[in-house]
Formats: C-alpha cells, sequence, structure tokens
C-alpha cells in the first residue's frame, strides 16, 4: 500500500510499506520476492531416481552467509529470497559422494535451477563442479531481461550517464526522450514506452521503494549514479502479482552491496565544446559557444565485521556550465518608435472605435503612432534595450520584414548536482538477514532568460524554466528476512522518498511590473503580506512570435 503527500514549493512525498508472508509446503516452489533472488532444484541418483533428506547448503561466496535445508519427499529443495550474488552449493546424503558446485548466479527478481544428481560413494569424497552456460528459464513464465553492472560500466552512454539510455538494447522499449524542465526533473530522467503502452504504466524500483515523481507520473523521481548499480531487472510481459503496478515494464533496480573484499572504483568523465558540433541554435561564424561538463565520483565498499555486516557507498557530482545561445525575434528600432510603417497589417487608433461596433475604427496615419499615445509602461520597455534587457536586434532577421531570428540571444548556464548513494548490509545469523538503503542528491541551477531583467523566454536548448532552482531528493529502503523454517519465511520492507525541488522566478524581492511600470495588479501594489509569491516581471505574451517577458 502506499501513501503520497504533497507540500509547497512542489514538496512531494511517496510511501510504500510492504509485508510478505510466503508459506507452503517445500514440495512447491516459492518463488522470489523482487528484492530477491530464489535458487531451487532437484536431488536426484545415477538412475534418476530422487533423494529425499539430502542436506543442502548454500553460501554466499562473497559475504559469507550460509543457508541450510534439506530435500523433500520428491527430492526437492527450494531456497527463496536469497539474497543476489554468486553461490556455492554442497549436496550431502549417506552412501554417496558430496556434489559441490561453486559459481551459481543468482539474480533480483529470478529463479536459479540447480539440479544435483549424486555418485555413489562415501561422503568424504567429493564431486567438483563449476557452474557453466546460463540455464534457461524454466520456472518462471514471465518475459524479463537485465542489464548487469558490467553492462553499465562497459556499453557507451550518452552524456549524463542515466542507465535510462540502455533500457532501449530491451525489445519493446521505445527510444528514450528527454523532457521537463530540471526544477521538474532534476535527476534528468527520460521518458519512454514499452510494448505500446502509455509511458505512464510502467513501474520503477529502487531496492523495493518506489522511484516514481508523484507529479510526473511517467518519469522517475531519482535515478541512481551509473557506477552505484549492481543489476536492473526489467519484466516486460506476463508478470506476477508481486510486480504490480505495471502495464507496460516492471523495472527494478539493485543498489550495490559491500562483501568481504574492498572494492573500489574513481571514474571521470569530461566533455566540452571542442568535442562537440555547434549547437543547433548558434551563429556559426563565431567561435562555438562554451559547453563545460563534467562528471566525477568514487565508490568504495567492504567488510565491516566479516561475514556479518558489509557497507557499500557512492559519490557522484555533476556539473555542466555553459554559455547557451539561441535565436529569438525583437521589436526593431523602428517599432519600437511607434513607427509600423513597414508591416502590412494596419494599426488602428483604439480610441476612434465606438463601444460595439468595432468596424468603425481608423488606421494610424502611415501605421505610425503618436509619440503622445504611446503608454509609459511601453516607452519603459522600449528604452530598456539600454539597460541591457529587452534588447533591439544583433543580427540580419528573416522573413519579409527581416524580423525572425533578428536576435541571437546569450547566457551563462550553470547546474550542479550532487549524489550519494549509500547501503548496508547485515547477517544477522543464519536465519535472519537485514538491509538499509539511503540516496540522496542536491542540485542547483542558475538558467537566466533572454532577456536580463525582464526574464523573458528560455535559451537553453533542454532545461525551458529559466532562472533560479534548487532542492534536495531523498531515498530509502528497510528490509529484513527471516527464515523461520524451510517452508516459512517472512520478508518485509519499508520504502520512502522525497522530493523537495523549488524554483523561483528572478527578482521576485522587486515589484518590477508596478514600482518600474506602474500596471496596477501586476504585484502586490504595496499592499503588506505580498512579498515574494507576487514579485518579479509579469508575464507578457506578444503574438507573431516575439519573445515572450518575464
Amino acid at each position: 500500500m502506499g501513501l503520497n503527500s504533497s507540500c509547497r514549493h512542489s514538496r512531494l512525498g511517496i510511501w510504500l510499506l510492504a509485508f510478505t508472508l510466503v508459506a507452503g509446503l517445500s514440495i512447491e516452489p516459492a518463488y522470489s520476492q523482487i528484492l530477491y533472488g530464489g535458487l531451487v532444484g532437484n536431488v536426484t541418483d545415477g538412475t534418476s531416481s530422487v533423494i529425499p533428506g539430502a542436506q543442502v547448503t548454500i553460501t554466499h561466496e562473497e559475504t559469507g552467509a550460509v543457508r541450510s535445508g534439506e530435500s523433500n519427499a520428491s527430492g526437492a529443495y527450494n531456497f527463496p529470497t536469497l539474497a543476489t550474488g554468486i553461490y556455492t552449493i554442497e549436496v550431502t546424503s549417506d552412501g554417496f559422494r558430496t556434489h559441490s558446485e561453486t559459481g551459481v548466479a543468482v539474480g533480483a527478481n529470478d529463479v536459479s535451477r540447480v539440479d544435483v544428481d549424486l555418485q555413489v560413494g562415501a561422503v568424504t569424497e567429493m564431486v567438483e563442479v563449476v557452474a557453466g552456460a546460463v540455464r534457461l528459464q524454466t520456472d518462471r513464465a514471465e518475459v524479463r531481461a537485465e542489464v548487469n553492472k558490467k553492462d553499465l560500466q562497459n556499453v557507451p552512454v550518452p552524456l549524463g550517464r542515466n542507465y535510462q539510455m540502455l533500457l532501449q538494447t530491451i525489445p519493446g522499449f521505445s527510444p528514450p526522450q528527454n523532457a521537463h524542465s530540471v526544477p521538474a526533473n532534476p535527476t534528468r530522467a527520460v521518458r519512454y514506452s514499452v510494448n505500446g503502452t502509455s509511458d505512464q504504466s510502467n513501474s520503477v524500483k529502487i531496492d523495493g521503494a518506489s522511484s516514481y515523481n508523484p507529479n510526473l507520473t511517467h518519469m522517475a523521481g531519482i535515478n541512481p549514479a551509473l557506477e552505484s548499480i549492481e543489476v536492473v531487472n526489467v519484466v516486460t510481459s506476463s508478470f506476477d502479482a508481486e510486480q504490480g503496478l505495471a502495464g507496460g515494464a516492471s523495472i527494478n533496480i539493485q543498489i550495490k552491496s559491500g562483501t568481504n573484499d574492498v572494492h573500489g572504483s574513481a571514474f571521470w568523465y569530461h566533455n566540452n565544446q571542442k568535442l562537440q558540433a555547434y549547437p543547433y541554435f548558434s551563429d556559426r561564424s563565431a567561435n562555438k559557444p562554451k559547453f563545460i561538463y563534467n562528471q566525477a565520483g568514487a565508490t568504495i565498499g567492504g567488510p565491516i565485521k566479516k561475514n556479518k555486516a558489509f557497507f557499500f557507498f557512492s559519490y557522484e557530482r555533476t556539473a555542466e556550465h555553459s554559455n547557451a545561445t539561441r535565436f529569438r525575434k525583437v521589436p526593431n528600432t523602428a517599432m519600437r518608435a511607434g513607427d509600423f510603417s513597414a508591416s502590412p497589417r494596419p494599426v488602428f487608433d483604439p480610441l476612434s472605435t465606438d463601444i460595439g461596433n468595432e468596424s468603425n475604427r481608423t488606421a494610424f496615419l502611415n501605421n505610425i503612432i503618436p509619440e503622445s499615445r504611446i503608454a509609459s509602461a511601453s516607452r519603459i520597455l522600449a528604452d530598456s534595450a539600454s539597460t541591457g534587457d529587452w534588447h533591439v536586434p544583433n543580427r540580419a532577421g528573416t522573413g519579409s520584414l527581416g524580423l525572425n531570428n533578428n536576435y541571437n540571444a546569450g547566457i551563462t548556464y550553470a547546474f550542479d548536482r550532487h549524489q550519494i548513494d549509500t547501503k548496508t548490509n547485515f547477517n544477522l545469523s543464519d536465519k535472519w538477514t537485514m538491509f538499509a538503503r539511503l540516496s540522496f542528491f542536491y542540485y542547483d541551477q542558475v538558467n537566466p532568460g533572454a532577456f536580463g531583467n525582464l526574464s523573458g523566454v528560455s535559451v537553453h536548448p533542454t532545461n525551458f524554466r529559466t532562472d533560479n532552482g534548487f532542492g534536495p531528493t531523498y531515498s530509502g529502503t528497510i528490509s529484513t528476512t527471516y527464515v523461520a523454517k524451510p517452508n516459512l519465511v517472512f520478508d518485509a520492507y519499508f520504502g520512502s522518498m522525497l522530493l523537495d525541488s523549488n524554483a523561483f522566478a528572478a527578482n521576485l524581492d522587486q515589484d518590477i511590473g508596478f514600482d518600474l511600470l506602474g500596471i496596477p495588479g501586476t504585484n502586490s501594489d504595496g499592499l503588506p503580506g505580498g512579498g515574494s509569491f507576487y514579485g518579479g516581471m509579469p508575464r507578457m505574451r506578444f503574438d507573431s512570435g516575439f519573445g515572450n517577458l518575464g
């Protein structure tokens, strides 16, 4: 079940609480939960006769965690809710040689099958086997795929290093598309559809906790750093009931865990304007605008106490600092003075129109508005080119009047994000395990509009929300599993996500519409309690493609 809450400044929370009891006779296979994997198999002798009561012990090769059980009357064994990783299986029975098989992989949301054929002999004798080729999926009907850590680290990923960019390698996924501004989508998730379904019908979970943005239900609210991901498990058809909340794809991300050995990595990815072509909206006669993109970080994982407690920590910093440019349309000098004589459209005198009889109106002589008829607010805006705000054209435009794309706007853009992904695992006993995960990032953006203090339309090619944005996002999971008996397993987890993104227009401490332009009703009009909610430059939209203000 889940809880949703929201608060001012787009503060959002998603709560996910799941408690699952897996109970049944050991002759029935108990399938894994989405956080874990499962291991099943049959124990037989050389004549394919079943061997009941065989002792089966599995050991996680990286953490030393041990689970034990025995084959039932049908010779079957079953270990549900296993931590993912590589296991060693040891099977013993009186009158037979001990069978030991290493390198058995158990994946998240998957059931691995290892059938064992014991050979007649003394228990002190041992047959050792190394797991071979990947086995066919025979214990689940779903259509699934995986993107593992080897793929994530070695397959080229576009700028931003988002794991979602690799989902298009899985059949049924549409190419990913960038969407929404940074304050609305600070993790820079992409949108996609699966098997022709809506892009809102996908489910994404990080270690069991839903990661969707409640305001944008087709976008993830947080994406873990690429170096912190162990595996991305994707189910696209024939969902088990435990998947839930999905019609297109159920995507389950697992964060790396520490092991008995210390492992770490460091990385730095760099891009700049010299490695790229000219931006689409740029002046090819000038130098390429500045573009510097850095993504750097490190990971480390290891034991807190050997075989008992483990940690993993990942840090990543993303920074884009650039000079963005874009073509816009602005009034020329003549138009700012009221001279529209070059336009074929007549400019009518509003005072010549009778109320209720708009057909009786007169155009200004030669389409020139007299100086005395130009409003003071319009004059202030027209003269704002001298203050470096609503600029005059700086390049030859196109079209019949030479107005289209007659201004090449330029801004200094900055986006910085710091992200942490961390996880702690505990083997409390042979029957009891648990883990806790926390993902956190904080972002800050500076994205000026095209017209200085008047703000105006966006210049940055992928971030249309101008001015300032900042805020943290939190996501966490706590999970525990207790094996009461081989056929009675308790599994519980609690997940939480909080998105606290803020977006503020420029000059909110100033009532530009009222104090500077003198237009009543555009700000708080000096009333007490107005505050920054009413501040800044009011939005002004213009026809014919001219860039908006405010």
